[in-house]
């Protein structure tokens, strides 16, 4: 995942938040991501069984595609579109932005699902899944604006000294070890959000 200058359609900002708030909210005990339930009395076993997390995404998912559909701007947008309009939209979206964004057919297909008798490429089923540099490419084509990494300006006042003794995400770096980089990664990202007048308030 790459963070994008269109911060409404970055994918790190989003989880970068969540993240935060719902460590800060239940605590880093559950070893759930995606539900409020508190694992922390739960077994290894009876934790990977459990069935909340699925129910929880599905009810969300759920909620979160019905208010979408029922918008006004969703309505007077699907009245000017030729066709039907469902979820597959939203990869027919992403895939044809790739597409516009320069990505070959190879780079759109690598993880997509359209192939076998219905005008896809079968062959792509033989083709090693793990491409790190194609993966890379369309993944920077699909951020809006371009692809962005955030780092500390030479000179300034704050630093990876200050970063370390004063985290801006410290339940995420409670909770993810050092070596997964994810505080590094997410904490500057919300510094900088902070200190965003349109995106803090």
């Amino acid at each position: 995942m790459l963070g994008a200058m269109c911060t409404f359609f970055c994918g790190l900002l989003p989880l970068a938040i969540y993240v935060e708030v719902r460590f800060a909210t239940f605590d880093t005990d559950s070893k759930f991501l995606y539900t409020e339930e508190h694992s922390k009395c739960l077994s290894e076993e009876e934790a990977m069984d459990n069935p909340a997390p699925l129910a929880s995404l599905a009810s969300c998912s759920k909620q979160a595609a019905a208010k979408a559909f029922r918008s006004v701007h969703f309505v007077d947008w699907v009245a000017l579109t030729a066709g039907s309009v469902g979820m597959h939209s939203v990869q027919k979206c992403a895939a044809s932005f790739s597409k516009t964004m320069g990505s070959t057919h190879d780079c759109v297909d690598i993880r997509g699902r359209w192939k076998g008798g219905k005008g896809g490429c079968t062959s792509t089923c033989y083709v090693n899944l793990e491409q790190p540099c194609v993966d890379d490419k369309a993944c920077g084509n699909l951020c809006v604006d371009g692809a962005i990494k955030h780092k500390f300006k030479d000179g300034a006042h704050v630093g990876p000294a200050f970063f370390a003794e004063h985290h801006a995400c410290p339940n995420t770096n409670k909770f993810y070890p050092a070596s997964s980089k994810m505080s590094e990664t997410l904490g500057l990202l919300l510094l900088w959000a902070c200190f965003k007048p349109t995106i803090a308030s």
